[in-house]
């Protein structure tokens, strides 16, 4: 039994494809989600366009390090160029979607600022 599990371990170092592809299905999915969450749903609050772009944020890091380990992991690759043009789309079907979150959140939080500094303006002058 101890032999199995060795050689498993070993087998999963020697493929480092293997490593890099599973979190980038948890990303796609992680993705999707906070999409449904801010997008389709409206910005209601400066609290919920702040978690917005904090989630946004978190996900492009993660995105970005998923990026660089998956680069690294396709030198080790015979099919380099391919491996790394296989990474580089994936990276890209995600991050405009990040950063359309992000935007739409920054947006909100922009108009806001407007909307409140207009009520003051409005205010002041009815003194």
């Amino acid at each position: 039994m101890m032999f199995f599990r060795s050689s498993v371990l070993i087998l999963c170092f020697l493929c480092p494809g293997v490593w890099a592809a599973e979190p980038f299905s948890e990303l796609k999915l992680e993705t999707s989600q906070l999409k449904q969450k801010y997008l389709t749903g409206l910005l209601a609050s400066l609290q919920i366009a702040d978690e917005a772009v904090g989630a946004s944020a978190k996900l492009q890091f993660r995105l970005e390090r998923w990026y660089l380990e998956s680069e690294s992991a396709c030198y080790s690759e015979f099919f380099v160029n391919a491996c790394l043009q296989d990474v580089k789309l994936k990276r890209r079907q995600l991050l405009p979607d990040l950063k359309e979150i992000e935007f739409a959140a920054k947006d909100f939080k922009r108009q806001s600022k407007i909307l409140a500094g207009d009520q003051r303006s409005v205010s002041e002058q009815m003194k």
